[in-house]
């Protein structure tokens, strides 16, 4: 996937006759794979993703139960003592930097699972792209037809990559020519 979405880029900075050139032998290479594998991309992406989430949880419980030992009032018969060690301060510091990368991680992972997994946003985004690079909507059927049964969610994966690292340009002259 890193070769296809690093070759996409480049298709930027060439002329306009060598990029039809590449943008249909880009669709037939990518029509291809398509042809193999359907949705095992789009499932180690989320298994990472979601991999990724779990980590970041455990080590928030780790902090708040590793650091939970050095905060301390002591109280003694004439006076109350507090000691503020260096790490309670570092676990504030940590926990509300997990706390906020945990959010911002797991808003990712449902975004994600949004767009590959729901139809709705699926058909959205890619009758985007026939429209982009067309010039008018696509006819429903055939964009079902496309989605469903010839790009699948590892190809939705894919061009959404492209979009996401080059262009929504180039994703949607792609999505055009497998279309």
């Amino acid at each position: 996937m890193e070769e296809t979405v690093e070759s996409m880029k480049g298709v930027q900075l060439t002329n306009v006759n060598n990029s039809k050139a590449v943008f249909s032998d880009a669709a037939r290479i990518f029509g291809s794979l398509l042809s193999r594998n359907r949705v095992v991309l789009a499932l180690l992406y989320q298994f990472v993703k979601l991999l990724s989430c779990v980590n970041l949880i455990a080590q928030l419980m780790f902090l708040t139960t590793y650091f939970r030992q050095y905060l301390a009032i002591r109280m003694t018969r004439t006076h109350v003592q507090c000691t503020l060690p260096i790490t309670e301060i570092y676990e504030k510091m940590f926990t509300f930097l997990d706390v906020c990368l945990a959010a911002i991680t797991i808003l990712n992972l449902v975004l994600w699972v949004g767009y590959l997994f729901l139809p709705v946003l699926r058909e959205c985004r890619i009758a985007a792209h026939v429209n982009a690079a067309k010039g008018s909507r696509p006819d429903e059927h055939s964009l079902t037809r496309l989605i469903n049964n010839f790009l699948g969610i590892d190809g939705i994966l894919v061009l959404f990559m492209i979009a996401w690292n080059s262009s929504e340009l180039v994703s949607a002259e792609l999505t055009q020519q497998v279309y």
